[in-house]
Parts: structure tokens; C-alpha cells; sequence
């Protein structure tokens, strides 16, 4: 897979840490090796949040099948069955979407819902998980659990077109994430929603 690390031009412009600290962030996405360290350190990704956001993972190969997934949340009505999943109630989604610094975002009813979409996942999971984590951090915390350990308040999704893992299966995966306060929800469980 050909995976280009790219900088949000809004950005910090220096490494705020470790070794290539001062130094232009491009120095540090050059050192594929260091950063994939750095990307798993929580202490540094918690106390840099800001800097870490600033980073994005493209993978040039899936642009056309995301978009694909992404255009389908302009239409409200895909909007509302996804709520209805998550929520298992019914809404009128009147709220604009939004699409950027993340795949879609939009609010219902006083929540608040954080959609990253995945043509393809499989075992790439945990680098998935550590993005969405960084990207989402803020509304991980905010996200209130009910008696039920289900969160309500802010939503964090991950929704999937294929899953093709070895190491673990659809089930392990959905429970792994939701353990994480993200909830899973397969695309054509959205499409089957009438």
C-alpha cells in the first residue's frame, strides 16, 4: 500500500519534542520508523494533541471508494438512519454536515456525531484506532456512558464498507473499539436502515 504522510498547512511548522525537536515537521515525517514509534506513546500524543492533529494519514489508493462513502451523508435521510442505528431512535436530521478537519460530522437532537469512514479495514485496526483516538480525544472524554456502558452525549464512529482481519474477527473488532467509547457500524447496515 502506497501511504504518504501529509501536514495540514494550518499547522505547527517544528517538532515540539524528542529528537527532532525545533526542527521542521517534515524532518519528522521523513523518519517513517520514528514516527510510528512516536504515534504510539499516549503520554506524547495526549500532551501534544494539538501537534498530532496536524498530522494525516493519506492513502491515495482508497480516495475514490471514501468518496464514494463520504457523498452519501449530504443526503439528510443517510444521515438519519445512521443516528437511528446508533441511537436506536428516530430523528428528523435537519443539521447541515460537515466534512472537514473529519470524514463527517453533524449534531441531532443535542449530540453531537464524529464519523470516520473506512472503505477497507483489516488488520491495520490498532493505527486506525490510535488516529481516531488523537483526531477524537476531546469528545472520548466528553461522551457520557450510560448504565449499559453505551455512550450518549458525543459520538464516535467508525463505519466500515469491508472488514478482511485475520487476527481478530468482526465481532472482537466492534467490541475492541466500543471498549475505546467508539462504536462500529458496517455501511450496509446504514443501506439496510428503511
Amino acid at each position: 500500500m502506497n501511504v504518504d504522510l501529509m501536514l495540514n498547512t494550518e499547522s505547527e511548522d517544528t517538532v515540539p519534542f524528542g529528537k527532532y525537536k525545533g526542527q521542521p515537521v517534515e524532518v519528522l515525517l521523513a523518519d517513517k520508523r520514528y514516527l510510528d514509534w512516536v504515534m504510539n506513546q499516549a503520554s506524547l500524543v495526549s500532551m501534544y494533541s494539538r501537534f498530532f492533529e496536524s498530522i494525516t494519514i493519506v492513502d491515495p489508493s482508497s480516495t475514490p471508494e471514501h468518496n464514494k462513502m463520504q457523498i452519501k451523508y449530504l443526503e439528510a435521510d443517510y444521515r438519519r438512519k445512521l443516528v437511528e442505528i446508533v441511537t436506536g431512535s428516530k430523528f428528523n436530521i435537519r443539521a447541515s454536515v460537515n466534512f472537514e478537519p473529519i470524514d463527517v460530522s453533524f449534531d441531532c437532537v443535542g449530540m453531537s456525531f464524529f464519523i470516520e469512514l473506512k472503505p477497507l479495514v483489516g488488520d491495520d485496526y490498532p493505527e486506525i484506532l490510535r488516529k481516531m483516538k488523537i483526531i477524537h480525544h476531546d469528545s472520548l472524554i466528553k461522551g457520557a456512558r450510560d448504565r449499559n456502558g453505551n455512550t450518549y452525549g458525543d459520538f464516535v464512529i467508525l463505519v466500515i464498507r469491508d472488514y478482511n482481519g485475520i487476527s481478530i474477527s468482526l465481532g472482537q473488532l466492534i467490541a475492541f473499539f466500543k471498549s475505546q467509547g467508539i462504536r462500529v457500524v458496517m455501511e450496509c447496515d446504514v443501506d439496510g436502515v428503511s
